[in-house]
């Protein structure tokens, strides 16, 4: 195996020293050193500045230079040059002071040996390369950080602590960096008042334990209110604990307005659509059909011919007639009073378990009314977008829909006994989860999902009957 060979400058005015130092590092196995020697300070900022030194072995008495700054000088000159000081006795407490100020070891030429020598510098030169490394590393990671467009954010979870937060803070939260680090304002003080509890638990629990992610409301100095999306990820030691959680936001204040936009024009569109249905084809359909019956009675007592032809006309409209019905359920699907949920859950399990060939159960111990009926539809799409995902991807062989009130607080939760989600980046991700966590949040209510591969997966909305719906 070919030795690898290493630049080493020697700084050193006593040519006795010198003789040493290169007899020395002459001896060494394992490492080849190819020595060149300057008797000054100047001439060794002259060499670094212009050759390829690896690492320098520096006396700190010169006829230049004397005491801790001469290495000060060299270190400020090349920051990024592994140094080794090496000193006699009497130098020992200054040549410590080097080491605190950035070099990377120290000698005592009494104590020199070849082994000895060959190793502190080998030392000096792998410790120098990891700590530029570490430094490119921390370079990038600013770099990338503070030309972002999100927010990065760092916390130490022990003293809850926040260690860093990127720039893209000052634009999109509209405060000053500084408020934080001082401690003048904590992250959470940001947050809407009807958020700030659920986010704060998110935070402290779910964060901590697993990639987690929330959608809420921060509210700026100036008045305005920003969406935020927030995504964390829990950052494990080497001894396996959670020490750290790491978390991107980024401002979908304009999604989340478009999204809005969208569901409410939706909404509206099916509503027409159903109103029409009922008032066009639902009222034609009914008076075909009793036109129908009609024709296929005096047929019948008839005895004509084409009675059966009759009744097959009638039975079409009638198959019909519950087309249109059915359709018209879809497009609205919960009635308009207070009981219109949980007879609309009902209908849905049903209807889900005929359809796939699932059990799917409806419960609900006790009457639960709701009279906001927004609120009533919105539930209703959570619950009825939970279960297609439990049919899609969780193959369950069991499918709950629940619906119970707490002290005013109504909860809702679809439960499955399917696969769960196997990867655990993919929860909050999904185009589906994402619209229900608006519906939710549009209603002033929580939405959690839990998932274990293997067991299942449970989605929970809880909604405060006293919850204002937020328009911003």
């Amino acid at each position: 195996m070919t030795e690898v060979c290493h630049n080493v400058l020697l700084v050193e005015d006593r040519p006795n020293d010198q003789r040493i130092a290169q007899e020395l590092l002459g001896r060494t196995k394992g490492a080849q050193f190819n020595v060149t020697t300057v008797e000054t300070l100047e001439e060794a900022l002259n060499q670094v500045s212009s050759g390829d030194i690896d690492v320098v072995m520096l006396d700190l008495t010169l006829p230049d230079s004397s005491g801790i700054g001469t290495f000060a000088s060299l270190h400020e000159d090349s920051p990024d040059l592994a140094i080794v000081v090496v000193s006699g006795i009497e130098e020992e407490s200054l040549a410590i002071d080097a080491v605190r100020q950035g070099a990377q070891d120290y000698l005592l030429k009494d104590s020199l040996s070849s082994t000895l020598l060959s190793r502190s510098l080998l030392y000096a030169i792998e410790r120098n390369r990891l700590n530029y490394s570490l430094k490119a590393s921390e370079e990038r990671f600013r770099q990338l950080a503070e030309n972002m467009g999100e927010v990065f954010w760092l916390h130490d979870v022990s003293s809850g602590q926040l260690l860093y937060v990127s720039p893209s803070y000052e634009s999109i939260w509209g405060r000053q960096r500084n408020e934080l680090y001082e401690g003048r304002v904590t992250w959470t003080e940001t947050i809407h008042p009807k958020d700030r509890e659920r986010v704060a638990e998110t935070f402290e629990t779910r964060m901590t334990q697993r990639p987690s992610s929330e959608e809420y409301q921060i509210q700026r100095p100036d008045g305005g209110v920003r969406w935020i999306s927030d995504r964390g990820v829990p950052i494990h030691n080497t001894d396996g604990e959670v020490y750290r959680v790491a978390r991107i936001t980024e401002d979908v204040t304009k999604q989340r307005n478009l999204q809005r936009e969208v569901i409410e024009a939706t909404t509206r569109e099916q509503r027409r659509i159903s109103r029409e249905l009922h008032d066009s084809v639902g009222q034609e359909l009914t008076g075909l059909g009793f036109m129908a019956r009609s024709l296929a009675n005096k047929l019948s007592e008839q005895s004509h011919t084409e009675a059966k032809l009759a009744q097959e006309i009638l039975d079409v409209t009638r198959t019909a007639l519950i087309e249109v019905r059915s359709a018209i359920r879809g497009l609205t699907p919960v009635d308009l009073d207070a009981n219109g949920l949980m007879h609309s859950l009902q209908q849905m399990a049903e209807s889900m378990e005929r359809r796939v060939n699932i059990p799917c159960q409806f419960q609900c111990e006790r009457p639960t009314p709701l009279d906001d009926i927004d609120a009533a539809v919105h539930l209703y799409r959570i619950a009825q977008e939970s279960v297609n995902n439990a049919v899609k991807h969780g193959n369950p062989t069991l499918i709950l829909v629940r619906l119970e009130d707490e002290n005013r607080v109504l909860k809702l939760q679809v439960i499955d006994n399917g696969v769960g989600i196997q990867n655990s980046v993919d929860l909050g991700e999904g185009m589906g989860l994402r619209i229900m966590r608006y519906r939710a949040n549009a209603i002033g209510a929580t939405l959690d999902l839990e998932s274990t591969p293997g067991i299942g997966t449970t989605v929970t909305c809880a909604f405060k009957r006293e919850s204002q719906v937020s328009r911003d």
